[in-house]
């Protein structure tokens, strides 16, 4: 019944004139992208829509926690979504505000930090996924860079001082080339098939190299809203939360180093080779969040009341 009103007010959405996401490309995905497990049944599903009204459907893997989209865009519908514009034109429409990805985030100035503690002044080829221009003028002030080489799927990211290719780290040849530093800066979510990209990524690591993410812990940002789905983007396919992370660590030949948080939402990962280090493995409480699982799947069943506020808003704008 919940997934019916969902789709009918998601027919409706006033979000639905900057993107129509009922015709967009999709693909079913039969495989965890955290730790691909094979999917199997109902008892996976979490919400049937996300924060813009759109029909989106988002499932959790018993094995390993991961929440993901599933359908979800097809790789060229996404690079269609970034290459165009859509994805900015979504935030700006939803929020009302201009979207501020070219300004420095805080994160960003927190990880810089964290990566001089591990660095001082040495000088370090630098690897960035996803970049933009405020991510080197962040890394460039805080850190000695020798070497710097950004990699994003849109390539509108260039800017005088560094180079970029117009690539996926999926696609990415290095030709043999490895960095002391890979960068994953507010792009995790982004990721399709994101174990496979922490393969690629440990891969690409010098034997002390270290891969500098961040990622916002999903559980508690959807235990802090009314309804999960408030957390939940179309446009962001996976969700790893702390346990999920810890799987993805193991299967790709990496280990924490360090982490650090300043709310308990946002977290900061420094990772190495497993050679490199033991690493640290109590950032997460896997009985806790199994539990914090199943109190939102009960949350998702229930009616969102912004679905009807949505709805009431979208009739306005057509009777104008």
């Amino acid at each position: 019944m919940i997934a019916l009103l969902d789709k009918f007010f998601a027919r409706h959405a006033p979000l639905r004139r900057v993107f129509d996401y009922a015709s967009a490309s999709k693909e079913i995905i039969s495989l965890c992208p955290g730790c691909e497990s094979v999917l199997s049944g109902e008892g996976e599903a979490l919400c049937n829509s996300d924060r813009y009204g759109y029909p989106t459907r988002t499932q959790w893997c018993p094995h390993c926690h991961m929440i993901f989209v599933n359908p979800r865009l097809t790789s060229e519908c996404y690079g269609r979504l970034y290459d165009e514009g859509i994805y900015r034109a979504i935030i700006s429409a939803f929020s009302g505000k201009t979207d501020g990805h070219i300004l420095p985030q805080k994160r960003i100035i927190r990880l810089v930090s964290l990566l001089k503690e591990q660095f001082g002044e040495k000088p370090l080829s630098i690897l960035n996924i996803g970049g933009t221009r405020a991510d080197y003028d962040a890394l460039k002030a805080g850190l000695q860079v020798k070497d710097y080489l950004c990699i994003n799927p849109g390539g509108e990211e260039a800017g005088c001082g560094y180079k970029v290719e117009k690539t996926t780290i999926e696609d990415f040849n290095s030709q043999g080339r490895l960095f002391d530093v890979v960068c994953l800066f507010g792009t995790l979510n982004h990721l399709l098939w994101p174990l496979r990209s922490f393969k690629k990524i440990e891969s690409l690591l010098s034997s002390d190299g270290v891969f500098a993410f961040d990622d916002k812990d999903p559980i508690a940002k959807m235990l802090s809203m009314r309804h999960p789905a408030g957390a939940l983007q179309f446009d962001h396919a996976v969700y790893p939360t702390k346990y999920t992370l810890s799987h993805m660590f193991r299967d790709s030949g990496l280990s924490c180093l360090s982490y650090d948080t300043d709310n308990q939402r946002v977290f900061f990962f420094l990772a190495g080779k497993i050679t490199a280090g033991a690493g640290k493995q109590d950032f997460f409480d896997v009985e806790q969040e199994k539990i914090s699982l199943q109190l939102l799947k009960k949350r998702a069943s229930k009616i969102r009341p912004k679905l009807f506020l949505q709805l009431f808003l979208s009739f306005l704008r057509r009777s104008v």
